[in-house]
């Protein structure tokens, strides 16, 4: 009898990792606790897909946080988020992209607050976590 295992994945513009490998990679980094104005551009990416009758859609957090019918289990899991852990981030250029922990960004910003605990991933240690990388 064959086991399903389910793998949980993080995809971005510069490829796809497993998630449980960055949180055992990042388990022995120091979390930092910085503004959550520098993560709130993440509520506006396509980040989250709705699966559709006709086809598939993709929504951002903010659409989301709006109208929580759009994708009521993504709306669930901000409510039930567990602030205690950080969320984890790359710098990717600019932009600190969130690799775990959007729904936890969510609902700091529902609640308004104005820190987050976050841990930074350098590319050498994402690089461990690569599934795929998207060219």
């Amino acid at each position: 009898m064959k086991k399903h295992v389910k793998l949980e994945i993080a995809w971005r513009d510069h490829g796809i990792y497993n998630i449980k490998k960055i949180w055992k990679i990042t388990e022995r980094l120091k979390p930092y606790r910085i503004n959550i104005n520098k993560l709130t551009h993440n509520l506006d990416k396509d980040l989250w897909t709705v699966i559709g009758k006709k086809r598939n859609k993709y929504i951002t957090p903010n659409q989301l946080m709006k109208n929580p019918f759009l994708s009521p289990i993504d709306y669930c899991k901000i409510l039930n988020a567990n602030l205690q852990y950080p969320i984890i981030v790359y710098q990717d250029k600019d932009d600190l992209d969130i690799l775990d922990g959007l729904h936890r960004l969510c609902k700091i910003y529902m609640l308004d607050k104005r820190t987050i605990k976050v841990k930074y991933i350098t590319k050498d240690l994402l690089d461990k976590a690569r599934i795929k990388t998207i060219l």
